[in-house]
């Protein structure tokens, strides 16, 4: 990748970006955001319900391993899907929600993608949460890159990621902090139910009751995605 550029747009301007590339299309894009909290939590609540969280033994154990697996899956499909669709959405493409699924294409790539992206932050992190903070956002365009570019190696879209983000960490840092207010605020529902039964005896229903009324956090996704899209197409030139 040739192109690089040190981005001064403020950040309000990339939230205005998310908005006009959502206007009209914020039902769908809410609903491929809801898509992936259904996939990544129905699994776990369905066998709360089923188990009750009664105690299985070495099976329990297994249970959270083949959980914790799967919800890798999820997040690696997802992680690409999103990236592909938010990226056709903002450059005006036609959209079907269920095009964010066709990351299975590339499910091996995008796994090893998720894997190296987490383990170089996880390292960083190690040292202090400020290197792992700044190394999560120096990979944060990787899944964008292998998106538009399914042909590059996992390491490439990682070196790709830390070329873009040179000079541009902190502006893509303070633009997702910039939607904390938005996000403190959809998850009201979750907290005041979480709250109220802190006290209450555990049931597996409750993970269904959680995972519904996270569901206002879809359309903040939705708004971050989008804007995050924009965000890459800034950075390699694609937008003014």
């Amino acid at each position: 990748m040739d192109y690089y550029r040190v981005i001064m747009h403020p950040v309000s301007e990339f939230r205005r970006y998310g908005r006009n590339t959502l206007r009209g299309r914020w039902k769908n894009a809410a609903f491929v955001c809801i898509l992936y909290l259904i996939l990544g939590s129905f699994p776990q609540v369905l066998w709360d319900v089923l188990t009750d969280r009664i105690y299985l033994g070495a099976a329990e154990y297994t249970e959270e391993a083949v959980s914790g697996f799967y919800s890798f899956f999820i997040y690696s499909v997802f992680m690409l899907g999103m990236a592909a669709y938010f990226l056709n959405m903002s450059r005006g493409r036609q959209q079907n929600p269920l095009d964010v699924l066709n990351g299975f294409e590339y499910i091996a790539k995008a796994m090893g993608l998720a894997f190296m992206t987490l383990l170089f932050t996880l390292l960083w992190g190690i040292l202090f949460i400020v290197p792992g903070i700044i190394a999560a956002v120096r990979y944060s365009q990787a899944f964008y890159i292998l998106a538009e570019h399914p042909e590059y190696s996992v390491m490439r879209c990682i070196n790709e990621s830390k070329y873009l983000m040179h000079g541009n960490k902190w502006k893509y840092f303070f633009m997702i902090l910039s939607f904390s207010g938005w996000i403190i605020l959809s998850l009201i529902p979750l907290s005041v139910f979480e709250f109220y039964i802190s006290d209450m005896e555990y049931s597996a229903w409750f993970n269904l009751a959680g995972t519904v009324l996270a569901v206002p956090l879809c359309w903040v996704n939705a708004y971050i995605n989008a804007s995050s899209a924009d965000f890459y197409n800034v950075l390699i030139g694609k937008m003014d």
